[in-house]
């Protein structure tokens, strides 16, 4: 009885072990898949980690949003992403609850009252934070990179933009074009 117990029980941590990795990547996947395709405008800087490998840190050219529901610091928010005439998306408005009409990130709080009252300043969710490359592909990019750096300094911005995948204000980015050529290609 005692022998079959324990033989259950290790069964039963077997699949919560594979199963728990399995969801999360499924979940990951998904967004990709079945989400919304976005762009969002960004200030990438390239920093290398010997632990995470080669990735880009994402900068996103964000503001202040208006805060209508007068969200407080640390508190959840969901705010709606609006398209402009280029397609590019940049934050609308910050909301408690979820919006219906809209695309949407789940978010939360950083300050608010800033740069007046009615606004918020909102985190970038960490799944927007970084991109991870190909370890083959990081010296091309990495050139390119520098390319347009030289390049930001006479003209003042650099043609960076973010592909994004947003399900259910989760969000996944799928490539990186930086002056329309993708890193993924």
């Amino acid at each position: 009885m005692k022998n079959w117990l324990y033989t259950t029980f290790f069964a039963l941590t077997m699949l919560l072990y594979f199963f728990f990795p399995w969801h999360l990547i499924w979940q990951q996947e998904r967004i990709l898949s079945r989400g919304e395709r976005i762009q969002l405008r960004l200030s990438p800087v390239d920093p290398s980690d010997v632990f995470r490998g080669q990735y880009l840190r994402l900068h996103y050219r964000w503001e202040a949003v208006p805060n209508p529901d007068e969200l407080d610091v640390d508190q959840v928010a969901f705010v709606c992403l609006h398209k402009d005439s280029s397609g590019m998306a940049y934050p609308d408005m910050a909301y408690a609850r979820k919006p219906e009409d809209c695309t949407f990130l789940r978010t939360r709080v950083v300050s608010k009252g800033y740069p007046e009252a009615g606004h918020a300043v909102v985190e970038v969710p960490a799944s927007l934070r970084r991109y991870y490359l190909n370890e083959r592909r990081a010296p091309a990019a990495d050139s390119l990179y520098q390319q347009l750096l030289r390049r930001a300094d006479r003209e003042g911005s650099i043609p960076a933009v973010a592909r994004v995948r947003v399900r259910n204000g989760r969000a996944r980015v799928a490539d990186i074009l930086f002056d329309g050529t993708p890193l993924r290609a």
